[in-house]
């Protein structure tokens, strides 16, 4: 008896911290929606005197680590390598992007001290708040498929210890411009699976973007 309720604070306390930082992340983006509604950006800080912020698409490579935490400590460790991930993102209105992807999350399997990624198909919506033109903050959710797999190939190698789940986010992201064309990315990310709780982490990736339609946004204006 005294286990299970232990088993049910645990995933009690889990849902907490996860509800918690996407109420922080929500709060601090306010906040910065706020303040720019307070102090309007200087003419220098408009599309037309600098570098465009977003344009309507784009594709987005990042490499990032996967540092597991609550009961996925029991079995794996951040892996030797970086994940990878692709992305196609498109600016839908004036403070929302939406974007699909997929990669791989990798880990170490402590049991046999070998290595094991997890291939993932997400989907995500941010809203997007202007920090100081060309530097934008993203707040947001994913949803992803995610399937363990035994390397990091596609198609993906199924590994059998493990079920497919399907895993939510809470994310924020960084973005600014580099040029004209292109753009860098820091996100971090507090997600989970939703079928087991075997599959907790925390993510920090890092990505460079690169536009391919001249039509820009509504998100400058």
């Amino acid at each position: 008896m005294s286990k299970k309720f232990g088993k049910i604070g645990l995933n009690a306390r889990s849902c907490l911290t996860s509800a918690f930082l996407l109420f922080v992340l929500s709060f601090f983006g306010m906040q910065v929606s706020q303040a720019q509604e307070q102090h309007p950006p200087s003419p220098s800080d408009s599309p037309e005197a600098s570098l465009l912020a977003f344009r309507e698409n784009g594709i987005v490579i990042e490499a990032g680590r996967t540092i597991p935490t609550y009961k996925s400590l029991r079995s794996f460790s951040a892996g030797y390598k970086p994940g990878k991930r692709l992305v196609y993102r498109r600016v839908l209105e004036q403070d929302w992007m939406a974007a699909i992807g997929f990669g791989f999350k990798e880990w170490n399997l402590l049991e046999f001290e070998t290595p094991m990624s997890i291939f993932t198909v997400d989907h995500e919506i941010h809203r997007l708040i202007r920090i100081n033109h060309p530097l934008y903050l993203a707040v947001g959710i994913r949803t992803s498929f995610m399937v363990p797999a035994l390397n990091d190939t596609i198609p993906p190698k199924r590994y059998s210890g493990y079920d497919a789940e399907i895993g939510v986010a809470a994310s924020m992201q960084l973005i600014g411009r580099i040029t004209n064309q292109s753009t860098w990315n820091m996100r971090f990310e507090r997600w989970r699976g939703t079928k087991t709780s075997r599959l907790h982490a925390y993510e920090v990736a890092a990505g460079i973007g690169i536009d391919f339609e001249s039509k820009q946004s509504r998100v400058t204006n």
